[in-house]
């Protein structure tokens, strides 16, 4: 079987200031069998990690991180996060950074190169996660976040061009998937936390 998949680059910092080659993500989206399938591969700073075991870990955007998040209807979005040491996280929101559901796991796999610099990850994210789609389609964002202290260094797929912060949680610096790949997902996404978070917080 064929499935919609699309290669993109992440190649500037969060205010759209181009990064080296060396510095530079690239990342698959993919509809999967199972849900929406990131592949990564991802320059490795070798930042200290969670004390925590591998494992759903909030907070992880204070460590060394890749971020994906998808937006579909009234502002819904899912945001997943996954560090170099396995660590992860999984949020659902309804709105900009109104958080409904923080716990919903997923079983990435992560390879770290020492020698290359780089790690890659692969994960697949539960169609249940996936917002339903608006009228217009998904829009989308990929985020790689490293370094410590004033070392650290905020870069992005679509760059936060319109404030003075990296502000990931602004949806309108997200972009449209590509149709083909919009339109699979779309067929595909059942809800199911949706429901389940909505009937939890009374949306």
């Amino acid at each position: 079987l064929k499935f919609a998949m699309t290669a993109l680059r992440l190649a500037t910092a969060w205010d759209g200031v181009p990064l080296d080659d060396s510095a530079v993500t690239t990342f698959e989206l993919q509809v999967g069998q199972a849900g929406l399938a990131i592949r990564a591969d991802v320059p490795w700073y070798g930042d200290p990690l969670p004390a925590s075991v591998p494992g759903v870990t909030p907070g992880l955007w204070d460590f060394e991180v890749f971020e994906v998040f998808l937006c579909g209807e009234a502002g819904k979005y899912v945001e997943v996060e996954v560090g170099p040491g396995g660590h992860h996280v999984t949020l659902l929101f309804q709105g900009e950074r109104k958080c409904i559901r923080s716990d919903l796991p997923v079983s990435p796999t992560v390879d770290i190169d020492a020698e290359s610099r780089r790690w890659t990850v692969s994960v697949d994210v539960p169609w249940d996660y996936c917002p339903p789609p608006s009228n217009t389609g998904y829009t989308f964002n990929a985020y790689h976040i490293h370094g410590v202290a004033a070392s650290r260094r905020y870069e992005a797929f679509s760059p936060v061009t319109d404030g003075d912060h990296p502000d990931f949680h602004r949806l309108k610096s997200f972009v449209a998937l590509p149709t083909e790949l919009n339109d699979a997902l779309a067929d595909r996404c059942n809800q199911g936390c949706w429901g389940a978070a909505a009937d939890k917080e009374g949306l």
